[in-house]
């Protein structure tokens, strides 16, 4: 009996820290993809920005509209 319940417990143990082990693995995981999406899309909102700019080079149009991170605008639509 007192085997039967310390297996138990031994089980139970290493699989908390199973658990805890894949939870804080994924947490990492969620991160680093997060970060990743967060650099494309303001590598994406740079790049719309250069375009812009340059379109309006080619036409001859002044081109007043401040560099994303100096607008404060993190997004561009």
């Amino acid at each position: 009996m007192y085997l039967t319940n310390r297996f138990k417990t031994d089980i139970e143990k290493i699989k908390a820290t199973s658990e805890a082990r894949g939870r804080a693995e994924g947490r990492a995981e969620g991160r680093t993809q997060g970060k990743a999406e967060g650099k494309a899309e303001a590598n994406q909102v740079w790049a719309d920005w250069y375009h812009r700019q340059e379109n309006a080079k080619a036409r001859g149009i002044p081109f007043d509209e401040p560099p994303p991170s100096l607008n404060g605008d993190k997004t561009k639509e």
